[in-house]
């Protein structure tokens, strides 16, 4: 995936500072910072969308007529096509009040209007008129597609970028294919709603789908249909009225989704939930009988009831629930284990739903409990307006805050928590995902400013995943009507697909191998935020590397571009692959460049809460906050530590530890002559008030001379220290650090770029 290790990198010709790019985990805002590069490396497995992003700001005097041209991807084994390629401006949608403490008023990135569009393949307006004011920011989305039948192997092409007042930037972009396809059709179940009333509505006026004709409509609720299977949702049921009506305009229309033969880009992909029209036993025979014959049987399911007491009749929907058992239709009930066994209701439903807040190890062992109940019982989870709170619209929303760091889908949620849902999902080992609604109020989607479109339930843009594309909407453009995607669903098919390497990985090396390399990303349901989005792209290549069965892909670390400033703003390392390590609340990014002089290492670490205990040159500073480089200069990669590597450590405060070997056998009698480093702190240390993290930057001079592609062992690790504990953690995931025989490779690579 992108933005992280394990590629190789080209040193930045130029520094841009109007033009960058990064990666699709994050949310470019108005007053959001350019990335430092204007290069992107990308990992992704066959059958496969991977996204970036260009990012562009208006500098002083703004920018005009915006232009982004793609290329090709080519590479040794064959080529990607431009045309597997798609551009979308993202608009800005206005939150008027933000949605719980944890969101923000303001402009958000989220619908995206395409270059040329996935249903009718008609340029449509992203670059028309696409214009930039004076200091602003925005963003171009990209999404790659890799073919199914893609060889694996290192493809790459140059974008440009343009427009008045801007001078022309290329975009460099380096992809690698996996050699392993995900499915089209996805291994976790989805069941999100979309009501065909609101569809039409938002795009053809009126009170009623049943208002037009039958093909428009079903042409129309196809689009929607597909535009989720290709971000690998199902939408449970994606029709005007009941399908007995007509089974025959039914399976015309219905037919190609549940069979996997619709015009979807994901070739092949099937919807796997049709919600039941029919309360009736006759009715629901009858359907059941109808989907049974076209082998769509397996897809019907009965939403009995839901969150009872409060939004279904408590007096019925028990007998029609068993109606459905009976007629071989599985139930569905969001509701909690508690309140079936308070009501002996627990061998009645058939698929139970639990609200994700509820869900943590003890829950889910009760949830074993009902699974053991009979082969017909399975277990969904939903997230629901109690992520951001529920309630009405108005300023009040921003003051919840009972549930940070929760999964969430409304509009000013991290994009983080727009990813997280399916990651815990194969953490908590549940079959299927419910969703209430992707259209609701979309009669209001074409007003992106008043703040209140799109506000509901507590929060914006909750019930809604699109935005009608209305071709007399100057922003869209064309001839026809399409559904516009949002960013958010961009990431949910992310959060889709990290699911699928999980999968995978399990099946080669056990299921609690492959839910401790989730945790290390999303330790619990509270946890979407906890770590950076450079973490889970680094986790995602461990299990593309572990899928793959090959050895770990050397760190490439670039030549420095000029010479480094210790106390500068890290734009030499721009070039530089990320690297995270997690310690407790504390996260850095650790980032590596070479000369024919030194070793650099830059750390950028968020720490709520500053502090050391060890200090002086030499002295116990893995007792403080501080950084550690264990180094194998000749790569020994010997069982533990031996003279032939060397550690340092600097703390918060600016202190240096040198060591022959390392950990508890090290000779801190020896130093590295020249040895220097730069710690800038943003706050206080030992006080616990306004501190949000540190930066050091540490140059290691080499013991003897050093050539591009040298192999050398390194390890990274972060030291935390809290009011209450020590934490700490390493990139190579070893107890005790000092085992040189599991420490990361890394390559000096050489300036490719000139």
């Amino acid at each position: 995936n992108s933005g992280g290790a394990g590629t190789t990198w080209c040193r930045e010709l130029e520094h841009s500072t109007q033009v960058g790019v990064t990666h699709g985990t994050l949310k470019i805002r108005d007053d959001s910072a350019v990335p430092a590069s204007t290069q992107i490396a990308l990992d992704a497995a066959r059958n496969e969308y991977e996204p970036f992003q260009i990012v562009i700001n208006g500098g002083a005097a703004g920018i005009s007529d915006v232009q982004v041209t793609k290329t090709a991807l080519v590479g040794d084994a064959g080529t990607i096509d431009a045309t597997q390629i798609r551009l979308f401006q993202i608009g800005r949608y206005n939150v008027r009040w933000a949605s719980s403490a944890e969101g923000a008023s303001g402009y958000w990135p989220d619908p995206l209007i395409p270059d040329v569009d996935a249903y009718d393949n008609e340029p449509r307006n992203a670059f028309v008129h696409f214009n930039i004011a004076a200091n602003q920011t925005r963003a171009v989305w990209v999404d790659v597609r890799v073919p199914a039948d893609q060889p694996a192997g290192t493809y790459q092409g140059v974008f440009m970028v343009s427009g008045t007042n801007l001078a022309p930037t290329p975009i460099n972009v380096r992809l690698r294919v996996r050699n392993f396809t995900l499915p089209s059709t996805a291994t976790l179940k989805t069941a999100f709603g979309l009501n065909g009333d609101a569809v039409t509505r938002g795009h053809l006026g009126g009170q009623w789908c049943s208002d037009f004709p039958a093909p428009q409509v079903n042409e129309l609720l196809g689009k929607y249909a597909r535009a989720a299977l290709d971000h690998r949702i199902t939408l449970m049921n994606p029709t005007c009225g009941d399908p007995a009506a007509s089974f025959a305009q039914f399976d015309m229309y219905q037919g190609t989704l549940l069979d996997g033969t619709a015009a979807t880009e994901l070739a092949g992909a099937r919807s796997q939930f049709f919600r039941s029209s029919r309360g009736d036993a006759a009715g629901m025979t009858a359907l059941r009988s109808h989907f049974d014959v076209h082998g769509w049987g397996n897809t019907l399911v009965d939403y009995s009831c839901d969150e009872p007491p409060q939004a279904c009749d408590l007096a019925n929907w028990p007998a029609r629930a068993q109606r459905a058992h009976d007629a071989g239709i599985p139930n569905l009930v969001t509701t909690s284990y508690e309140y079936l066994q308070q009501h002996g209701w627990l061998d009645l439903v058939d698929i139970l739903v639990p609200v994700a807040e509820t869900m943590n190890e003890t829950s889910r062992a009760q949830f074993d409990e009902f699974l053991s109940r009979g082969p017909t019982k399975q277990l969904w989870w939903y997230q629901s307006c109690d992520s951001h709170g529920c309630g009405g619209c108005d300023a009040g929303m921003s003051a919840f805050n009972q549930y940070n760091g929760l999964p969430s889908y409304v509009i000013d949620s991290d994009a983080r928590q727009n990813r997280a849902m399916e990651w815990l999902s194969f953490i908590f080992d549940v079959e299927g995902e419910l969703y209430w609604e992707t259209a609701f109020n979309l009669q209001a989607g074409t007003d992106w400013d008043s703040g209140t479109s799109y506000c509901g339930f507590g929060g914006s843009g909750d019930g809604v995943m699109f935005y009608p594309g209305k071709p007399t909407d100057p922003r869209v453009g064309g001839t026809t009507q399409i559904p516009l995607e949002s960013v958010r669903m961009k990431l949910i098919r992310e959060g889709m697909e990290d699911y699928e390497y999980l999968v995978l990985y399990a099946q080669r090396f056990g299921r609690d191998a492959a839910v401790a390399k989730a945790k290390q990303v999303f330790p619990d349901v509270f946890g979407s935020k906890q770590h950076p989005a450079e973490l889970l792209y680094q986790v995602r290549r461990e299990l593309a590397d572990g899928i793959e069965g090959v050895a770990e892909t050397p760190v490439d670390v670039p030549h420095a571009p000029e010479l480094v400033d210790l106390a500068g703003d890290l734009h030499e390392f721009a070039a530089s692959p990320p690297i995270a390590v997690a310690a407790g609340a504390a996260n850095a990014e650790f980032r590596l460049l070479w000369d024919e002089n030194n070793l650099y290492i830059a750390a950028t670490v968020t720490d709520a809460d500053l502090r050391t205990q060890g200090s002086g040159r030499d002295g116990p500073l893995y007792n403080s906050d501080s950084v550690e480089v264990m180094l194998d200069p000749q790569l020994t990669q010997t069982p533990m530590a031996t003279s032939a590597v060397m550690q340092v450590i600097a703390s918060v405060a600016g202190d240096l530890y040198d060591a022959r070997g390392a950990g508890s056998a090290g000779d801190a009698t020896f130093d590295i002559a020249g040895l220097d480093a730069r710690a800038v702190i943003h706050g206080t240390l030992d006080d616990a008030v306004g501190d949000t993290g540190y930066q050091i930057i540490i140059a290691i001079p080499w013991q003897s001379p050093v050539a591009a592609d040298q192999m050398l062992g390194v390890d990274l690790a972060l030291d935390n220290l809290s009011a209450s504990s020590l934490t700490f953690d390493d990139w190579a995931g070893v107890r005790p650090f000092a085992q040189p025989r599991y420490w990361h490779q890394v390559r000096l690579a050489s300036d490719m770029c000139r």
